[in-house]
């Protein structure tokens, strides 16, 4: 007998083993070191932190050339088993140019037995629509705990995913969503393939933070997203303030291509031959997100919410106690130039214009141990120049997408949480990005987390990944999660005994007040 073919006798075997312990054939495969088959090509994987990982998927062709600033397009395919053994690149992102042909994803699946297909969680990374990665979040704690397949996800980002101009139109279709394109692209990856790595199709829950939970208001209400997901999970993302509109963003598309100096005839030939740090350079400090009045997303989220114009899904919608101290303490604590008494008044003006007497009266310097905590507490509450990253507006979100779809609320109020950067005299608390640790092993996470965290974390997964099996929140031992009604129906999340429990989160962060002044989203 040939050594070939002894091989093959005792890799069936092999297999047969595996799949009378239960095992997914596909599973069974991967956990020998076999490919497991995808409709581009075969690929091959790795056991790691005790799951089947699968890394650098493409799931669109690379976006360059005649492919920057056009709709994903299927990736060429492949013969030879691909190697899926190492993170993809990031995404172009200032401080690194990186490399275009980043339309790729991760899949990690559970090596133990099952019987039936897995529940899918597909994530879509945060960091302001300008930086990030999925690589930057190992979810195998998630996966095992959770008996669960998860996708991360790169997307494009910045000037190369929401550049809105009337060169770069197609027919048919307005610029300005690549990145929401590429999302709905990597779905519909999931769709034909999450079998293959033992997921359900059916059960798809499509979940993000920050600029993430952003994306996922958008593709609630996109045409080209029906059908993609069955449940959403949105964190740190709230839908109920507007988008920017087409309108408003055509003349930062017009500033980036005169500063690119493609102001001439052909604008979209002239940007298309810029390098990618050019671009980056002639972008400089632009802020992005997505574009209303595109194909992709022809309407307002917070209007569709309003109108009931979402699909049957389940939702589960929160954010963090104090998420605004991610960007106050490293602005001025971290700085070395901590906000003053003096300072303070002509900052609350500097941000909430005729509103600021008002403000100033809400919250008082001598409610608060320092002026920076004080000037962070206004703007987690809401905060004119950057509401996705305020509490209010996420409560307003639930009680827009609780009139027509099934809601749970949340926030994360750990205030113990480890801090990404140690500010002396500044406690950062529940702020923004906090609860990523607790659900994955984040690149960018500060300290590890204590015994007492932990279980806090794992609690979490448990609402989670229980939610994307039924799409009802419960996890062993813990308080059940109500349905949301009101602004008491929201469930806390902090470490240690009576850590989760209800909170009125409109009571605690004053939006009756914010809602009196008739802000945007209210």
């Amino acid at each position: 007998m040939s050594i070939r073919k002894r091989g093959r006798i005792n890799f069936v075997l092999v297999v047969c083993l595996l799949v009378g312990w239960g095992l997914p054939v596909t599973a069974a495969a991967a956990a020998v070191g076999q490919a497991v088959e995808t409709d581009s090509g075969p690929v091959n994987g790795a056991v790691t932190a005790g799951v089947l990982s699968f890394q650098g998927i493409p799931y669109a062709a690379a976006p360059v050339g005649a492919r920057r600033w056009v709709s994903p397009q299927a990736p060429p395919a492949w013969a030879e088993p691909l190697d899926a053994t190492r993170a993809p690149a990031a995404c172009p992102q200032p401080g690194n140019a990186g490399d275009e042909d980043c339309l790729k994803l991760n899949v990690f699946a559970p090596t133990s037995a099952g019987a039936a297909k897995r529940p899918v969680l597909v994530w879509f990374h945060g960091g302001g629509f300008v930086v990030g990665s999925g690589a930057l979040y190992d979810p195998a704690r998630m996966v095992a705990r959770g008996d669960v397949v998860v996708v991360t996800v790169n997307y494009r980002l910045g000037v190369f995913g929401f550049l809105a101009h009337r060169s770069l139109d197609a027919p048919g279709g307005r610029s300005g969503d690549f990145g929401l394109e590429d999302q709905q692209a990597a779905l519909r990856w999931v769709q034909r393939n999450a079998a293959a790595f033992g997921g359900d199709p059916a059960r798809v829950t499509a979940f993000g933070e920050s600029a993430g939970a952003t994306s996922l208001c958008g593709q609630l209400v996109s045409p080209r997203a029906a059908g993609l997901f069955l449940r959403a999970i949105l964190q740190s993302g709230p839908c109920a303030v507007p988008f920017r509109t087409r309108d408003e963003a055509e003349p930062d598309g017009e500033r980036v291509a005169a500063a690119a100096g493609c102001a001439g005839a052909d604008p979209a030939g002239c940007l298309r031959g810029r390098s990618p740090a050019e671009l980056l350079a002639a972008a400089g400090s632009q802020a992005w997100q997505p574009v209303v009045g595109t194909a992709v997303l022809p309407v307002q989220p917070a209007d569709a919410l309003r109108a009931g114009d979402l699909p049957q899904i389940d939702l589960l919608v929160g954010g963090n106690r104090d998420e605004a101290r991610f960007l106050v303490g490293p602005r001025y604590d971290g700085a070395g130039t901590p906000v003053t008494a003096a300072q303070y008044p002509e900052l609350i003006r500097q941000g909430y214009g005729a509103a600021s007497d008002k403000v100033l009266a809400r919250y008082p310097l001598a409610g608060y141990p320092t002026p920076s905590l004080a000037l962070a507490a206004a703007n987690t509450d809401y905060q004119d120049a950057l509401p996705r990253i305020s509490v209010c507006p996420t409560l307003w979100t639930a009680e827009l997408a609780a009139r027509h779809a099934r809601v749970r609320a949340y926030e994360f109020s750990d205030r113990t949480a480890p801090p990404r950067t140690d500010i002396p005299g500044f406690p950062s608390g529940a702020q923004h990005t906090a609860e990523l640790q607790y659900l994955f092993r984040y690149a960018e996470a500060g300290a590890e987390l204590t015994a007492s965290q932990r279980a806090l974390g794992d609690t979490m997964i448990g609402y989670w990944t229980s939610f994307a099996r039924t799409g009802v929140p419960d996890s062993p031992g813990a308080p059940a999660w109500p349905r949301f009604g009101s602004s008491t129906d929201v469930l806390s999340f902090a470490e240690g005994p009576g850590g989760i429990a209800p909170v009125d989160l409109a009571a605690e962060h004053q939006c009756g007040f914010w809602a009196s002044l008739g802000v945007p989203g209210s």
